[in-house]
């Protein structure tokens, strides 16, 4: 959508913008109008923009981005995903009269949040993963997972089966490699791939994305990559 356009659907009954942004090569469709000028022409019509960040950290930079920077309303991210907080539970960042709304509707009130209510262990819950989410280490996190895309890379570089190539960012648009996996045998298909490795003892998702199988090392431990290379390794050698 254009500037133009956008402008155009803009009514008097039109309360609030929502935005889902994205960085090249996630997963918002191309076109779409970018942040700033939805920002600059929601201002002409003094309507708020609120951003759905669910899926946009890391970096931590975006937990004040949207905002401080480029001037949205509010902001809301997911407590689950790259948080590790309670999958129930979400962050809003935001100017302060709209957090009051959100305040005013939200349990223990007894308004239309009363029924989405979360366990007072949910709050403890998200207000520890966000607190050691600021705290940690994001250069070493980022580091970790370019480090098992490219063992993977190295490790079945020779292979007749599979191969990896590094696929940058991810598919939410995180500045995050992920593996993708490259067949090189006729013996085998995403589908064989993928339900091999949900059937092992440790069952391992994976997903198929445009016919490819992708390996994302962003929630992994490296115990946890251990299992999965062993698992394809297990695999290759299956298949010879």
């Amino acid at each position: 959508v254009d500037e133009e356009t956008f402008e155009q659907a803009f009514t008097e009954n039109t309360c609030a913008v929502f935005y889902l942004p994205s960085s090249e090569g996630g997963w918002v469709a191309p076109g779409a109008l970018d942040l700033k000028t939805t920002i600059q022409v929601s201002k002409k019509h003094h309507v708020p923009v609120i951003v759905d960040a669910a899926a946009q950290l890391p970096p931590k930079s975006n937990l004040w981005h949207f905002t401080k920077e480029l001037g949205a309303d509010a902001v809301v991210f997911s407590g689950g995903k790259y948080l590790k907080g309670p999958q129930s539970t979400g962050v809003i960042l935001g100017k302060k009269d709209l957090l009051d709304w959100v305040s005013r509707h939200n349990f223990p009130n007894y308004d239309i949040g009363r029924m989405h209510k979360i366990s007072r262990e949910e709050l403890v819950g998200i207000y520890n993963a966000v607190k050691e989410y600021v705290l940690s280490d994001e250069e070493e996190e980022g580091n970790q997972a370019t480090w098992i895309v490219n063992d993977l890379i190295q490790e079945f570089d020779k292979s007749n089966c599979f191969t990896f190539e590094s696929s940058y960012p991810n598919e939410a648009g995180q500045p995050m490699p992920r593996a993708k996996m490259i067949i090189q045998s006729s013996k085998i298909n995403v589908e064989l791939v993928r339900d091999y490795l949900l059937s092992k003892e440790n069952p391992i998702y994976t997903k198929i994305d445009n016919g490819y199988i992708y390996i994302n090392p962003m929630m992994l431990s490296l115990e946890e990559y251990k299992i999965v290379k062993a698992s394809l390794l297990e695999l290759q050698e299956e298949l010879k």
